[in-house]
């Protein structure tokens, strides 16, 4: 979880503080979503993955943008670039595709 950017320490109860969350998840939903990578964590850790990658594919699930999200130009471009960036930009973190392609033609029947 530090590796992507929480920033929890252990007490000395047995409890958990948290103190950071990653620089583009706005505060609020944290435990939510915590919640989730480790409920995700279980079902991903059937899978032959490491720890890191299982966790990282958790956390991208809940802490992305969700369908309706409004988002201006500039989110708009930075999120396609850093799609590209990646190195399997066709596929999301659970293996559906990211992007499709559409024929011209099925597009112009359509309106």
């Amino acid at each position: 979880m530090n590796k992507i950017g929480f920033n929890l320490t252990k007490k000395e109860s047995g409890g958990i503080t948290l103190e950071a969350i990653p620089g583009d998840m706005l505060w609020g939903n944290e435990a939510e979503v915590i919640n989730k990578i480790l409920n995700s964590f279980i079902s991903f850790g059937k899978k032959e993955l490491s720890k890191e990658i299982t966790v990282a594919l958790c956390f991208s699930m809940h802490a992305c943008i969700k369908h309706g999200d409004s988002l201006n130009d500039n989110e708009m471009i930075e999120i396609v670039n850093r799609l590209f960036g990646t190195e399997k930009p066709f596929v999301c973190p659970n293996g559906k595709p990211a992007i499709i392609q559409i024929p011209t033609n099925e597009i112009i029947s359509r309106f």
